[in-house]
């Protein structure tokens, strides 16, 4: 099985971001720490601390990851500044919920709102996976009910995100969340990865 993350076949090779946010405790840091190459710990972005982390791709192409700390921002992921700076050039973004809290699904309404108060567009969500961390230790609400929770909201598009259960420790796992990104971009390109990791 391969958990090769293959890059992104555009023209202009630059540095790609992933932005990563959710719940408090739900793995943000340690999906930087188990996929990437290097780890920064409190990278400023107009005033905001992030954990970043880099993966390369290729000689010429590198990834970003970004992960948002457990600040409350009232309605928004991020101060306007700091989304400014990562929307740009961002291949996507991964939701955490850990599936321990109270209540998984409500921690699950509130970032969607959010992240669709930020960016005001609704195509954002196309862009958007949800992994659904510590699932063994609590196995409830089911990964088909966050399928159907998202279905029944009106704020998200036609077709609701994918949704995975992952163990932010493992390789494999976050490795089929980041081919879940790419896949959206380049289906053709990724359908192999995506299946040997469990996603077809």
């Amino acid at each position: 099985m391969s958990d090769e993350i293959k890059p992104l076949s555009m023209e202009k090779k630059t540095d790609r971001k992933i932005l990563l946010f959710g719940s408090a405790g739900a793995g943000k840091t340690t999906t930087i720490k188990t996929l990437c190459d290097s780890f920064i710990l409190d990278e400023s972005h107009g005033s905001v601390m992030l954990d970043c982390g880099k993966l390369k791709l290729s000689s010429s192409e590198d990834l970003l990851l970004y992960a948002t700390h457990d600040h409350d921002y009232s309605k928004s992921i991020l101060p306007e500044a700091a989304w400014h700076h990562l929307k740009n050039d961002m291949v996507g973004i991964i939701l955490l919920i850990d599936n321990r809290r109270k209540d998984p699904l409500r921690d699950l309404e509130t970032f969607l709102l959010k992240l669709s108060s930020q960016n005001r567009n609704k195509n954002i969500f196309d862009q958007l996976v949800v992994g659904i961390t510590h699932f063994d230790s609590s196995r409830t609400p089911a990964i088909s009910d966050f399928h159907s929770f998202m279905d029944d909201l009106d704020l998200l598009p036609q077709q609701s995100p994918p949704v995975f259960s992952v163990d932010t420790r493992s390789f494999q796992d976050i490795s089929m969340l980041i081919q879940a990104l790419l896949y959206s971009l380049e289906p053709t390109m990724n359908t192999m990865c995506l299946k040997e990791n469990g996603y077809s």
